[in-house]
């Protein structure tokens, strides 16, 4: 897999100001295992069933990941490793085979597959099962698309391509933890990321897919056996990754890109039929890879934030519940940050930030400080 060039120009942390009222305390790292591992993707759960919440991180050099255990005050045990498949480069969690407990998948980047290692709800993974898909895997989601009840993926394709374009595959969950032949879909050129959600109100779960060579975004609205061809809205210069969420509170899902050249988020207010009004971009830091959205200060609307792997911080963008957003303030992380990730670390009902820094080999723990 090619490598990023990843430059690291002088930065100011921006300071907090009066209607900024989002804030985090000092960042916590927390070294990956394995000798460089460069942890480059990461997922939240908990997969030991004590109710803290865990971290598991895709190790990209090292063709593996470290599961980090929660100690519920925001710290966590030292990371165990556990095998993924070649150049790990997108992981998710969730129960794939029905039996409540958390599983992890894994696309590898170096190859034609995905991983799945099923989880036996005490933190321990069972042996990995490859399922091929496309060549070069950079992301999946997993979600019920065909509403059998059971959970299947959704895989972009760096490297696999048909007619000019990249392709997407569905692969339907069969329940078990095992899943169907792979379906390909049309997108565009160099996609790097997906989401899903209803965009046109009809039921049917849709698509959004970044494409950084196009410089858009691809939406594959649902039909009952699939994805129509998709439609292409554009955005800012090279996106990265993608969130979906209602920004303006009109019932309507909304898109959030990060893109990575450029140095912006770029915001596509949703009309409600599967079609997006014209971006609006709004300055984040220097080369923007992941994006998250969350309520971070409890106000009722959604903010977003960004992991910049050019700065070695995060950006959080302060929502006005209007679809528009406060200028970008920057909390330090460690080094190249490709993946952000928010969830409660310390249980105290505040959503916090981990991102998985490819650059320090380490992950970075940011705990919310907003007083309720």
């Amino acid at each position: 897999m090619k490598k990023i060039n990843v430059f690291f120009p002088v930065f100011i942390l921006a300071v907090l100001t009066s209607h900024a009222q989002i804030c985090f305390s000092p960042v916590t790292n927390f070294p990956a295992a394995g000798k460089h591992p460069e942890p480059y993707s990461i997922t939240a759960a908990d997969f030991n069933k004590d109710g803290n919440t865990d971290l598991a991180v895709a190790n990209e050099d090292s063709n593996n990941g470290s599961l980090f255990l929660g100690k519920a005050d925001g710290t966590f045990s030292p990371p165990t490793i556990f095998a993924t498949g070649i150049y790990p480069a997108s992981i998710i969690s969730g129960d794939f085979n029905k039996d409540k407990n958390i599983d992890i998948a894994v696309a590898n980047s170096n190859s034609t597959n995905v991983s799945v290692l099923l989880g036996d709800g005490k933190g321990n993974f069972g042996s990995i099962n490859y399922f091929l898909v496309g060549n070069a895997p950079v992301a999946l989601i997993s979600n019920d698309f065909n509403k059998d009840k059971k959970a299947d993926f959704i895989v972009v394709n760096s490297g696999s391509i048909s007619s000019g374009l990249n392709q997407i595959f569905l692969l339907k969950g069969n329940g078990d933890g095992t899943f169907a032949t792979p379906i390909a879909f049309l997108v565009g050129n160099n996609s790097t990321a997906v989401t899903s959600a209803d965009f046109n109100a009809d039921g049917k779960l849709d698509l959004a897919v970044t494409n950084s060579i196009d410089n858009n975004v691809s939406i594959l609205l649902g039909s009952n056996d699939g994805f129509n061809d998709a439609v292409n809205f554009q955005v800012d210069t090279f996106p990265r990754s993608l969130t979906t969420a209602d920004f303006n509170r009109d019932g309507k899902f909304d898109l959030a890109v990060a893109n990575y050249q450029s140095g912006t988020v770029s915001v596509l207010m949703g009309n409600g039929n599967g079609r997006f009004a014209d971006a609006i971009h709004i300055r984040a830091g220097v080369f923007p890879y992941s994006i998250v959205n969350v309520d971070f200060d409890s106000d009722g609307k959604l903010d977003i934030a960004v992991s910049n792997a050019g700065s070695a911080n995060v950006s959080v963008l302060k929502g006005n519940g209007d679809g528009t957003f406060l200028p970008a303030v920057n909390f330090e992380c460690g080094a190249v940050p490709f993946s952000i990730i928010c969830a409660d670390f310390n249980k105290d009902k505040k959503p916090d930030i981990a991102t998985a820094n490819y650059g320090a080999d380490n992950i970075s723990i940011l705990l919310n400080c907003i007083k309720k």
